[in-house]
């Protein structure tokens, strides 16, 4: 077990002794100095540190001289909470979806020209119903969509047939690839300006996983908070 240690002798045999002001005490065993840890930031600033900063519970104990279960305690305490932000403006979305297992993933649509965040839902599959709804609540919100970039699902395009729709040209490239001329821009006409791939979005999907993997064993609920908290710290206003 993690003790903290005297500041005066250096020793770890230490005893919790009752709390004064809010804070934990601890006792020395071998020269009776009390001491309070105040090493410890407050939970918001180290659940900062836990997922900007990219530490692990491990090296946050560490760091503090605490033990791992206090520092997971203190992240529990976080609450925070997703919700679809206030849009306005307009412009071409980048609507798709990403998995962890089979059955739980999120559903997101990105601003093309700023990175913002329209749309984040948590999702069990990826259904044509889960697109329509993005859509819906990123206009009710007074975002004009001026087009959307997807991937490869041929259903959307029936489903969109009101707005321009650009399907990313990597996904295309897959579907009919052995008949590609090696310049084909993939591109009808009617989205000539619009970007030709999702690699805004892919990208963003890309720097997720690779904070979420500094984390393995992560509960659904952990996961969940975490993902929150990327997006909201990626919201800017749209003009």
């Amino acid at each position: 077990m993690h003790k903290s240690k005297c500041p005066v002798c250096g020793s770890s045999h230490t005893v919790r002794n009752g709390r004064r002001k809010g804070k934990q005490v601890y006792k020395c065993a071998d020269c009776g100095y009390q001491f309070r840890n105040d090493l410890l930031p407050d939970d918001l600033l180290l659940w900062k540190l836990y997922q900007d900063n990219k530490q692990t519970v491990k090296e946050l104990a560490e760091q503090f001289d605490v033990s791992e279960s206090t520092i997971k305690r203190r992240l529990r305490n976080v609450s925070i909470e997703w919700e679809q932000p206030p849009s306005s403006g307009g412009g071409f979305a980048h609507l798709d979806a990403t998995y962890w297992g089979r059955n739980w993933g999120i559903m997101l649509a990105l601003d093309d020209a700023t990175g913002c965040v329209l749309y984040l839902e948590f999702i069990k599959n990826e259904t044509n119903a889960d697109y329509e709804s993005a859509v819906r609540s990123i206009e009710e919100r007074g975002y004009e969509i001026k087009g959307l970039i997807i991937d490869g699902k041929q259903s959307l395009f029936g489903i969109f047939n009101d707005y321009k729709v650009q399907m990313c040209q990597f996904h295309m490239k897959q579907i009919i690839r052995r008949y590609l001329p090696y310049r084909f821009t993939c591109q009808t006409a009617a989205c000539e300006g619009m970007p030709n791939t999702n690699n805004k979005i892919e990208g963003t999907f890309t720097d997720l996983k690779k904070n979420l993997n500094n984390h393995g064993g992560m509960a659904e609920e952990n996961r969940k908070r975490f993902i929150c908290g990327f997006f909201l710290a990626l919201i800017k206003p749209l003009a």
